[in-house]
């Protein structure tokens, strides 16, 4: 959300005042530039491997917990991974 914002920031700035001073044309191509260096940065950044299910575990849950019930009473399970009362961060990173 902060990241959209930080860009609807730049790109109306560069917009206005480009506009003002050089043009519509200028401006189309102006922004066009931006656009695709975002693009290009999103390639190059975004993982190229998105698995849908993450391996991960939860040993400060008891064993009869219902989300591990669910996972067939394994602490450390695989499924869809999502940031929730149970997940609280992603797998691979610490905890601060």
């Amino acid at each position: 959300f902060a990241l959209s914002h930080a860009g609807w920031l730049i790109t109306y700035s560069v917009a206005g005042a480009v506009g003002a001073t050089l043009g519509a044309g200028w401006t189309f191509a102006i922004l066009g530039v931006i656009a695709a260096g975002g693009v290009a940065i999103a390639i190059a950044l975004w993982p190229a491997e998105d698995p849908e299910t993450l391996p991960h575990s939860h040993p400060d849950l008891p064993q009869d917990h219902p989300h591990l019930a669910a996972q067939g009473g394994a602490t450390g399970h695989r499924h869809s991974y999502w940031i929730d009362d149970l997940h609280r961060i992603w797998p691979g990173q610490r905890r601060r």
